[in-house]
């Protein structure tokens, strides 16, 4: 029984050890010498256990050393055919494996293109990021200095209008008091000339001479003050209106260039916020690339790993 167990478990065994064959083949060979067939009886039971063995065919005749080599050659034979169908197995898996390899190699190609893309997509988003801070910062000191400006030009305006105004006043104050001056003066000429003619008259005695004196002095002493102040006053007012004149006349050329001042940060501020709105859109289209390259690496490594589960 220990002899048919040797001969059932030979040909089950694997043919894909081929550096151990020989050697298990010489230890089946010394297992079945050291182990005799007792019977007829046996010899049959162990060349029919085996349906697919070549020896079944050969029915019960006695079993020999002779027909134990061409049952051995046989065998190997059949081993040296799974060899080189296990050859033949082993090229056509290195045929598929060729394409999947180079399908890998090409989407790591392609991931690492879509990376060097999306760190060159990040960098320019960085960039653009760096360059909005800096218009927003310029946009923000042209808006400080326009609004700046604008005050400036409003205040400016302020004192021309009220030195307008004040001219205005002054104007109107001068021909009142011209009228004032002429009419003191007139006054001033008609008690002189009254005074003169009562002097030129007989003298009444040195009563009516000191009395004139003392009319004359206290006349004088009357209205030569407010003659003075009145010259004064006009000189001030002419003096006023000159001022305001050269006033007006400087705010005048001040204002001109300040007007070009505004205009021209005007122009700026919308440069500047075209500019903005320019970089927006480019900022928009850098992000639409950058998730399009992103769904794309996503996709790509979702057949990656496809390819790798297959």
């Amino acid at each position: 029984m220990e002899t048919r167990r040797l001969v059932e478990d030979f040909p089950q065994s694997n043919a894909s050890d081929d550096s151990h064959s020989e050697d298990r083949l010489e230890v089946y060979v010394n297992s079945l010498q050291r182990r005799p067939v007792d019977s007829e009886t046996t010899h049959s039971e162990l060349l029919s256990s085996d349906p697919r063995h070549p020896m079944t065919e050969i029915g019960t005749r006695p079993f020999d050393m002779d027909h134990l080599g061409w049952l051995f050659d046989k065998c190997i034979q059949e081993v040296r055919g799974l060899e080189a169908q296990r050859d033949e197995l082993i090229r056509e898996l290195l045929c598929l494996h060729a394409p999947m390899l180079q399908a890998v190699a090409y989407l790591r190609r392609k991931v690492e293109e879509a990376r060097k893309t999306l760190t060159l997509v990040q960098l320019d988003h960085i960039g653009v990021c760096e360059d909005v801070q800096q218009v927003k910062k310029r946009l923000l000191r042209a808006a400080r200095g326009c609004i700046q400006s604008q005050v400036t030009l409003a205040a400016q305006k302020y004192d021309v209008a009220q030195s307008s105004i004040t001219q205005d006043e002054l104007k109107a104050q001068i021909p009142r008091l011209t009228q004032e001056l002429s009419e003191l003066q007139e006054a001033h000429r008609h008690k002189l000339s009254c005074l003169r003619d009562e002097a030129r008259k007989p003298s009444r005695g040195l009563a009516l001479q000191r009395r004139l004196s003392g009319s004359m002095r206290s006349l004088e002493g009357w209205y030569e003050p407010r003659l003075m102040a009145l010259l004064r006053r006009r000189q001030a007012g002419e003096e006023a209106l000159r001022k305001s004149k050269e006033l007006g006349q400087d705010l005048s050329v001040r204002l001109g260039p300040l007007e070009q001042d505004v205009q021209r940060l005007e122009l700026q501020r919308a440069c500047l916020e075209d500019r903005m709105v320019l970089m927006e859109r480019d900022r928009r289209d850098c992000k639409a690339q950058y998730e399009v390259s992103r769904r794309k690496g996503t996709f790509f490594d979702a057949d990656r790993n496809i390819h790798s589960d297959l």
